[in-house]
């Protein structure tokens, strides 16, 4: 059986200040419900062990996001520590949103390592809304930027705007990623978007998770 690692975030406030963050609870229990029967999924985190988990309002009316708080908590609240795996045991990586991602994704040379791992024996690397953080600045071992002319997408700068984000993070996704090469697609506020260019599977925010796991079914597959 296949296998894929989800990489979670740790952080759990918005830079120096007392907004709660975390991963996005959506971003996860959707892709999982859709790879879960056929795929064998671990989960991961810098640090490892706890995964602070915002989106909670989902709750009342999204039953996916219901079942697996209630079911699955043992695999945010006890994820393996990132740099104790072995990442060519995985066929693809994926990268779930939530603002805590901006701080602890970017720049990591333990993340870095796991994507340019699985990208290079051509599994997939996915990601969705603030996820794509974690793919920003990755160099493949040829030295070049990994999103280089790839198609992509991610949380949009209108979207950080409206929600006044835009002062609190540390970069806007959207600028960094078309900084460093990656050619950025991207709908109006909230609709779904989702790009696959090669194994590579990025989605612009939550309406877009489920799709993000079904495409990467459709590759694993």
């Amino acid at each position: 059986m296949k296998r894929v690692l989800f990489v979670l975030t740790n952080i759990d406030r918005v830079g120096d200040s007392n907004k709660e963050t975390g991963f996005h609870l959506p971003e996860v229990a959707h892709p999982y419900s859709i790879l879960k029967d056929d795929f064998e999924i671990e989960f991961a985190s810098l640090r490892g062990g706890f995964a602070p988990a915002t989106g909670l309002e989902s709750l009342e009316k999204d039953s996916v996001s219901r079942e697996f708080y209630l079911h699955k908590k043992d695999l945010f609240e006890k994820t393996k520590q990132l740099d104790s795996l072995d990442y060519s045991n995985y066929d693809a990586i994926f990268f779930p949103g939530g603002h805590g991602t901006m701080w602890d994704f970017p720049r990591n040379g333990e993340i870095a390592k796991a994507i340019t791992t699985v990208y290079e024996k051509g599994g997939v690397v996915a990601s969705v809304c603030h996820g794509p953080a974690a793919l920003v600045d990755v160099k493949l071992s040829s030295g070049e930027f990994l999103l280089k002319d790839k198609k992509v997408t991610s949380f949009s700068n209108d979207e950080e705007t409206v929600i006044k984000y835009d002062e609190s993070v540390p970069f806007l996704l959207e600028t960094a990623l078309v900084n460093n090469g990656a050619s950025y697609e991207k709908s109006p506020l909230w609709q779904e978007k989702v790009v696959v260019d090669s194994n590579i599977v990025t989605g612009q925010n939550p309406a877009s998770a489920f799709t993000v796991g079904a495409k990467m079914k459709e590759l694993l597959s």
